[in-house]
């Protein structure tokens, strides 16, 4: 491994090691995967890894237009979900990284009825809205279908709601797919917060306050 390949394959183990880190996943969840600069080949995470495990020699290599797997290190298997990121970069050419995660605040908004709110000037400028992609069952085509409609139909939104799932967020890199991904659980943690806040009945600042 040298060159282009050497380089994608640290930057995807170094923020599946953050990812974990900062509770974007849990347990041996989630996968990423990152194109090879200037080719049609990518590099995924293995299946049964946690992310925090992942090293550049444990990535998998994967031919992008006919889904071959070219290289699998001994022992390993690529990720289930590898269908649904070849959906991705099939449908959307600019895409340079993958990264599907369960973070627990933008999953349990992926599981509700109401949509995310965007409800600070940041979420709003960065994201304008958080598309809900529909349910399918984990790994499946079905799923790897809807995924492509979704990043088809929303060509300018990079993070994405899985019902029942989790996240999806797209890069041109493995950094922007990790900060997609970051910035998308934090903005869901302050929109449960601030709904526990002003839901009907909930305590409000004192109003009499000493002089």
């Amino acid at each position: 491994m040298r060159g282009g390949e050497a380089r994608t394959a640290a930057a995807v183990a170094a923020y599946c090691r953050k990812a974990q880190a900062r509770d974007l996943v849990g347990g041996a969840g989630g996968n990423m995967s990152a194109r090879i600069l200037g080719t049609d080949r990518m590099l995924i995470t293995p299946t049964g890894l946690a992310l925090e495990e992942v090293t550049p020699a444990r990535l998998l290599v994967v031919d992008i237009p006919s889904g071959r797997v070219l290289r699998v290190p001994r022992g390993l298997a690529p990720s289930k979900e590898l269908t649904t990121h070849l959906a991705v970069y099939r449908t959307r050419e600019s895409a340079g990284a993958v990264l599907h995660a369960h973070p627990p605040f933008a999953t349990a908004y992926a599981c509700a009825e109401p949509a995310l709110p965007l409800i600070t000037i940041t979420a709003e400028e960065m994201f304008h809205e958080i598309p809900l992609l529909e349910y399918a069952f984990p790994g499946s085509e079905a799923l790897a279908a809807i995924v492509a409609r979704g990043t088809a139909k929303f060509p300018e939104r990079w993070a994405f709601l899985m019902r029942r799932h989790g996240v999806l967020t797209v890069g041109t890199d493995a950094r922007e797919a990790y900060l997609w991904a970051d910035l998308l659980e934090s903005t869901a943690k302050t929109s449960l917060l601030h709904s526990l806040l002003v839901r009907p009945g909930a305590a409000g600042p004192p109003r009499d306050l000493p002089a």
